[in-house]
């Protein structure tokens, strides 16, 4: 009986997550060439060392899903009308793949004189024992009989040699078994075949097997990553399982040879300190944590392959520039961190200053090279940076730090935070300035006091991993797990930390993984209004929540129908300005808390705080004639330049130097897009994406171009703004048309995918969901009065079936620590949901704005700000983790 193709793949999936968690041993003393490992190919991904076991009917975890899979294979002797005795041997389970499409494990069983008979009768099968019969045929000079049952169908084949029982569910194994009979990886495994194994579990890994089963499991451009992971791995290595009640604990031993211990030789191992600077929100990290920063620059190079050392060489002959400098001004340690949807960012240590000195001399020095107008964007009070130099990261630390196919980067404390999109590295800033990081988080805390000196640490959430892992798939094992994604919830958290300043005979090193699906938040009760701020002459302008620079209290700026703006802290009024008009949009924050930029159709103008509780017209460009723009998208900022789009795909530039303010002529005229209008940069320009409803697509520089390839005519209708997405192979535009058209589209204006989604009715309408915090994206379908909300997989999550007939506009928010929400919007009523379905709250929030949600962890409560005509309120609801 053979596996289901589902199984298969998900068996190469767990293998990856036991080789890439990084589980390092090697021994030097070779055992005894045993005839067991003498059949042990070399193709075998994970060799199980075990006695014979039940495979189990619900697994909890991937742990025990691979056991079971492994032991259910055994169990198909089974099946025959007489008994095998193997309870007390040890016997080998071999992962091997079936060519390229499919996984099988092979079973490798020593024979004794006790075997006798069950072999006997095994060889003799015919029909007349209960329809089963065995057919043989020979392969250069093997005999392979294969098993069928009575309706004809086949079991398994088997091959006897030397004492060995070697049998599988798949034929194709044990031919290829026979006609290339190589096994050097296995007769290095430390292995004494006639002892039963006292561990729960050991499991050999074949990193060479690995490494060739990933040239056709994955797309070409993910392979970089997972290689160079699985090549800090030594050729074999062994791990080891201690089962406990909420986690798996493991131990493996460092190699004193390969590429883990060429990169940390001569290191100590290091303390981390970037529990602060982590955003909750990250799904993966490795860190590398070194004590020399000289010899680790060394030893990089000798872990770089010959393409990205030519990279690097060039980098640093065209921009004269030296790397190996740059890398020994950093402090010993460096953390990649990656999000769902694809995201990553990097955190560097430097306290002198001296890094963020080296990247802002060679961002010059690549700008002027490229005849780049070098521009600097604020966010709050941190100044980005952007180095247009391809996967930049990878060139300091290798293909681990893959995936960067633009790098803006800043400086936070005593570190650079870099991003692979400006969104990304926006993200990471607001979580930090919120405090939304390891340190501060209850959650994270148990894995903190799991972290030891090491040189090497990997965390992973596999229960959040899944859409990363399904994108970097071929499109055929795509297919093959694509039924996997509720199987892939069951664990949390996977750690493992290593350490090279030891030897192997004197330690040991633990993993641990945590159990049990994610906690689920359920509200227990309805909304409750904590508090509430009173403006007496009307709400005007969607409020900007601050805090103050010096008290660090929460502060809100809002417009009164009077025109006046009004800064309250807490309560209390405590500033207030006469401005122009009203102000288009929302007012923004530029070069600082206390720099507040806002926008009439009169005026431009920066409002600045000061300490002593005014709010001042600090900069102002008067407009000659009347701006008829309902809403901005900002590209760029300065307190001196300012640079957006208007929703006609206009673009503006305003010099407060020169208190000018010009428009951009536009090459082609266009109508209306949909808005939100997505914004990005390529090399320093800022572009503006624009979705017309008839659907055409196109893509306008600030000079009024159109980029090259556009526009892109989709001959489809669409009501819901297209985004910018970063694949991981550079940025594509995805939108969703009313009938369920899902397109990509890479910036040079060709389709790259289109594809259907199920539409039940022709009455039924799509829209795109953008999470409001990241590139990651849902889908939703509704007849007007039912909602389908649907994951980037095509899976249906949940439908909504309580709400009343008319347009619904749908809004997606990830607060981090697990908590992701939908708004759902008609009129001034907000519905909030979770992925699962649950109604956060017994009533709708009434807002003239979207709400603005935060979680606070310490009190398990989901707070909501919302803006009537009159007041600004906070509303929460206590939240139940199940």
């Amino acid at each position: 009986m053979k596996f289901t193709t589902m199984k298969k793949s998900y068996l190469f999936l767990l293998l990856l997550l036991f080789g890439i968690g990084g589980y390092w041993y090697f021994n030097k003393n070779k055992s005894e060439n045993s005839s067991l490992l003498d059949w042990v190919s070399d193709k075998t991904l994970l060799l199980i060392e075990s006695k014979p076991q039940k495979s189990l009917e619900n697994p909890t975890n991937f742990q025990d899903f691979f056991l079971s899979e492994a032991f259910q294979t055994l169990e198909i002797l089974q099946k025959l009308p007489f008994k095998s005795n193997f309870e007390q041997k040890k016997i080998l389970f071999s992962l091997i793949p079936e060519g390229k499409e499919n996984l099988d494990f092979t079973i490798y069983i020593p024979l004794t004189e006790e075997d006798e008979p069950f072999i006997k009768k095994l060889q003799d099968l015919s029909t007349s024992t209960s329809g089963f019969r065995s057919i043989q045929h020979t392969t250069q000079g093997f005999k392979i009989r294969e098993v069928y049952d009575e309706k004809s169908e086949a079991v398994f084949s088997y091959l006897l040699q030397d004492n060995l029982l070697i049998f599988s569910t798949s034929g194709v194994i044990l031919e290829d078994l026979v006609l290339n009979h190589k096994n050097e990886w296995a007769k290095n495994l430390v292995f004494k075949s006639k002892e039963l194994p006292t561990e729960p579990l050991k499991v050999y890994v074949n990193t060479t097997g690995i490494l060739n089963a990933v040239d056709f499991i994955f797309e070409p451009e993910k392979q970089n990553f997972i290689k160079s992971m699985t090549v800090l791995l030594p050729k074999q290595f062994f791990c080891q399982y201690n089962n406990t009640a909420r986690s798996n604990e493991g131990f493996f031993n460092i190699p004193d040879e390969g590429a883990f211990s060429e990169l940390f030789d001569g290191q100590k191992s290091t303390k981390s300190d970037a529990a602060k600077v982590i955003s909750n929100q990250s799904i993966s990290l490795l860190r590398y944590g070194f004590s020399d920063v000289a010899e680790f620059s060394s030893n990089l190079n000798s872990n770089f392959n010959d393409k990205l050392l030519s990279l690097r060489k060039s980098v640093e002959k065209k921009y004269d520039t030296d790397i190996e400098e740059i890398l020994e001004s950093i402090d010993g340690e460096v953390v990649s961190c990656r999000y769902e949807a694809g995201n990553q960012s990097v955190c560097i240590k430097n306290s002198d200053g001296k890094l963020i000195k080296y990247l802002d001399e060679l961002n010059s020095k690549v700008h002027l090279q490229e005849e780049l107008q070098l521009n600097y964007s604020i966010f709050g009070s941190f100044k980005i940076r952007s180095l247009p130099i391809k996967n930049f990261p990878s060139l300091l630390f290798g293909y681990t730090f893959d995936g960067f196919n633009q790098f803006y980067f800043t400086t936070y404390k005593e570190y650079i935070i870099g991003g692979n999109s400006q969104q990304t590295l926006e993200n990471h800033l607001l979580d930090l300035t919120k405090g939304n990081t390891w340190s501060n988080s209850a959650r994270n805390q148990k894995l903190l006091v799991k972290l030891n000196e090491s040189n090497l640490t990997l965390f992973f959430a596999p229960n959040k991993i899944w859409n990363s892992f399904y994108e970097s798939l071929t499109p055929n094992w795509r297919l093959k797990v694509s039924n996997l994604e509720a199987s892939f919830q069951q664990d949390q958290a996977f750690l493992a930390q290593a350490r090279a300043d030891l030897t192997p005979a004197q330690t040991t090193h633990r993993f641990e993984e945590f159990a049990g699906p994610e906690e689920r938040f359920v509200a227990s009760k309805s909304w409750i209004k904590l508090d509430n701020i009173s403006i007496p002459q009307g709400v005007n302008s969607e409020p900007l929540f601050l805090n103050n620079s010096v008290t660090k209290q929460p502060e809100i700026l809002v417009q009164g129908i009077d025109n006046q703006v009004n800064l309250f802290s807490t309560k209390k009024k405590i500033a207030q300005q006469k401005i122009m008009g009203k102000i288009i949009g929302s007012p923004k924050i530029i070069g600082g808390e206390d720099n507040i930029f806002i926008l009439t159709q009169k005026e431009a103008a920066f409002l600045k705080k000061s300490n002593n509780e005014k709010i001042e017209i600090e900069k102002t460009v008067i407009f000659e004639t009347q701006l008829n723009v309902d809403n901005f998208h900002l590209i760029k900022a300065s307190t001196n330049n300012l640079l957006f789009f208007d929703n006609f795909g206009n673009g503006y530039s305003l010099d407060f130097k020169d208190n000018s303010f010009e428009k951009t002529n536009l090459t082609t005229q266009f109508s209306s897009f949909i808005e939100p209008i997505p914004t990005f940069e390529i090399k320093g320009e800022g572009y503006a994406i624009g979705l017309e409803e008839r659907g055409k697509l196109n893509v306008i520089s600030l000079k009024g171009k159109q980029l090259n390839g556009f526009p892109t005519e989709l001959k489809s209708v669409f009501k819901s703004n297209p985004m910018i997405f970063n694949s991981g192979n550079g940025l594509e535009i995805i939108c969703i048309s009313e009938k369920g058209e899902l397109f990509k589209i890479d910036l040079s204006g060709k389709v790259k995918e289109k594809k259907q989604l199920f539409l039940p009715t022709q009455d039924q309408r799509f829209g795109l969901v953008q999470n409001i915090n990241s590139s990651d994206w849902l889908a939703s379908r509704t007849d007007g009065k039912n909602i389908t909300i649907i994951d980037k997989n095509e899976q249906e999550l949940f439908t909504i079936k309580d709400l009343a007939f008319g347009r619904k506009k749908i809004f997606y928010q990830d607060l981090g620590n697990g908590l992701k929400v939908l708004l759902i919007n008609a009129g001034n009523n907000y519905w909030l949901y979770d992925l699962q379905g649950n109604r956060l709250g017994q009533k709708a929030l009434s807002s003239k704005y979207l709400p603005i949600l935060n979680y606070s962890e310490s009190y398990h409560k989901l707070l909501a700000k919302v803006v009537t005509s009159n007041t600004i309120e906070t509303w929460s609801v206590k939240l139940n983790n199940q």
